[in-house]
């Protein structure tokens, strides 16, 4: 991923992230508990943040906050703590008009945090209630012109998370799936382009 002060941030799967600034390639360190370094090595998903701050979603490391400035990371807790990132495997990022950061997880279903990375609420699939999150696994986040959110899921097709501007407990999903006409109930990857149309492999 390309930041806004044109540094490029590469992901591996088992070597963690490489910065090229200006040709030069740089190494993060990899230390679980250490402000300098990553929490895994492998590494998921690079977003960056309207404040700058880099957000790495980790596979065994959960959610980490990367300062640019300083290099400084925060690696933040997950599990079932209260605030907490839901799952210790993070596959996807976007944010939204107010600021917040949607989380998506492997297994661990859909948070949504604070932008200093506080889990206000965590949202999972429940069969007995077809208004929520389609499937626990989210492999992509996008947020429209209208700021509203798509889940891409593993299983359950596309969602549409309503009621994002109200209250936490009103926010409800809108399932799109094979029976809507997909070809396929497990979504890779999503694009919203410049007609809002949202894009899907």
């Amino acid at each position: 991923r390309l930041d806004r002060g044109g540094v490029l941030w590469i992901g591996t799967m088992d070597k963690g992230i490489a910065t090229l600034d200006r040709g030069k390639l740089k190494w993060m360190s990899v230390k679980r508990g250490d402000p300098h370094a990553l929490s895994a090595s492998g590494i998921m998903t690079i977003f960056e943040a309207r404040d700058g701050q880099v957000w790495v979603g980790t596979w065994g490391g959960g959610a980490n906050i990367v300062d640019p400035a300083t290099g400084l990371v925060r690696q933040l807790p997950y599990g079932p703590a209260p605030g907490a990132v839901s799952a210790d495997s993070v596959t996807a990022f976007a944010q939204d008009s107010r600021g917040n950061i949607w989380i998506g997880t492997n297994g661990g279903g859909l948070d949504l945090a604070r932008p200093d990375g506080t889990v206000l609420r965590v949202f999972r699939h429940d069969p007995h209630d077809p208004s929520s999150l389609p499937a626990n696994t989210v492999y992509d986040l996008a947020v429209d012109s209208h700021d509203r959110v798509w889940v891409g899921t593993s299983g359950g097709g596309l969602a549409l998370a309503s009621g994002a501007g109200s209250s936490l407990g009103s926010i409800r999903f809108q399932a799109y799936s094979l029976a809507q006409g997909l070809t396929s109930d497990t979504i890779n990857g999503l694009l919203v382009d410049g007609d809002g149309r949202i894009w899907m492999s």
